[in-house]
């Protein structure tokens, strides 16, 4: 199961007056109830926040920065697959396969 939060808050900016619902920018559900409880205790119902917004779009607001746990999960991901990228193609390097492949050494053939 996933854990989602309901807020709805209300802001005020030099630009004018906005509402809005949003945790974090990137919304991801949480997968740990303990994790949705810790946001429902961090922003008790009629206390002052701090609200983050886009100065060129005020109406896109936040209350926190940091990203809840899905967010680790596609940054492990990222990683994953830029090593299944980078990994080979520095392999084929190192090999000089490239070289050969792309005129470094015109007159001896390509060995692979």
């Amino acid at each position: 199961p996933v854990y989602r939060v309901d807020v709805e808050y209300t802001y005020a900016t030099d630009f004018g007056t906005y509402s809005a619902s949003r945790i974090t920018f990137n919304d991801q559900p949480f997968r740990r109830r303990s994790e949705a409880e810790a946001v429902i205790d961090a922003f008790e119902v009629g206390t002052p926040v701090t609200v983050f917004f886009d100065l060129n779009q005020p109406e896109n607001s936040a209350l926190s920065l940091n990203a809840p746990g899905g967010t680790i999960a596609a940054l492990v991901m990222g990683l994953v697959i830029t090593l299944l990228f980078t990994v080979p193609y520095g392999v084929i390097i190192s090999q000089g396969h490239l070289k050969a492949l792309f005129g470094g050494e015109k007159d001896k053939p390509a060995d692979f």
